[in-house]
């Protein structure tokens, strides 16, 4: 009996803990921060993972708060140990930008791996910019490829890119059919990434993996160029300039070499000059 009235205590305050969580959500949400940080304050107190992390959250940007990044890095390293992944990137974020604490690319790569493993997309992206790029660690194309491919798989379009624009340079040691490029650059095109939808329209444009097509190069440089992406703008210019895929149209073409040259695509640049001479 004793066991029971344990079990129905226990149960009834994680039933209550969780109702207040919600309340204060709606108030997050309604809005009403100071009274959703007061009340996620009460309850990341009482140990909840998902509260500390919104009070984390809202202390880092300064939500109805005056921003504190030493509150928020308490809150984040406490809901990160216990095992949350967003704490555990903006903890990575923090280390990593210097926020509140000096820059440790370490312990960045510490909390960015830790999410990573369990799975979050943008996480895996950021570790493997680092590789990538080699900042604060050795550069290692390999690993970068590893995490850029764990997150294309889950979705992520700048993984997506990105793996396509490695696969391209090339890795030592790794051999990739560009039709395996175009489909990634595909992949994050078809969610909307503009410098994917620019990449595309090379693609179909040079015959890169893919035989060529006028028509798709457009097509995909024209979407590009509507999110005011220069080479995106640049390249549909040449394509007016010059013929290709559309009617020939000479001051459509300067038009849009001259937006791309405004925003410093050097391509750009180079094809009004020689328009004009």
């Amino acid at each position: 009996m004793r066991k029971i009235a344990f079990i129905f205590v226990f149960m009834s305050a994680v039933s209550g803990l969780w109702a207040d969580l919600e309340s204060a959500k709606e108030l997050l949400n309604n809005g009403k921060y100071g009274s959703a940080i007061k009340d996620f304050k009460s309850i990341a107190n009482s140990g909840n993972i998902e509260a500390q992390f919104y009070l984390a959250y809202m202390n880092e940007v300064g939500m109805g708060i005056v921003q504190n990044y030493p509150e928020a890095l308490h809150w984040y390293l406490k809901a990160a140990e216990s095992g949350n992944a967003s704490a555990q990137y903006h903890l990575a974020i923090m280390y990593q930008e210097g926020k509140g604490i000096p820059v440790n690319v370490s312990e960045a790569i510490k909390w960015f791996t830790t999410a990573a493993e369990q799975g979050l997309a943008i996480s895996q992206h950021m570790l493997a910019l680092i590789y990538e790029d080699g900042k604060g660690v050795p550069q290692n194309l390999r690993e970068a490829e590893k995490w850029y491919r764990k997150a294309a798989e889950m979705g992520y379009p700048k993984s997506q890119l990105n793996l396509a624009m490695l696969y391209e340079k090339g890795i030592n040691g790794v051999s990739i059919d560009k039709g395996e490029i175009i489909n990634w650059y595909l992949k994050a095109a078809r969610q909307g990434d503009e410098e994917a939808q620019f990449n595309v329209g090379r693609m179909y444009e040079k015959g890169i993996g893919t035989s060529t097509d006028y028509l798709e190069a457009v097509n995909w440089y024209r979407l590009s160029a509507e999110k005011d992406f220069p080479s995106g703008q640049g390249a549909l210019g040449s394509m007016h300039y010059r013929g290709l895929g559309v009617p020939q149209a000479l001051t459509e073409g300067v038009r849009l070499f001259d937006e791309a040259a405004n925003k410093g695509d050097l391509q750009a640049m180079i094809n009004l000059g020689d328009a004009y001479f």
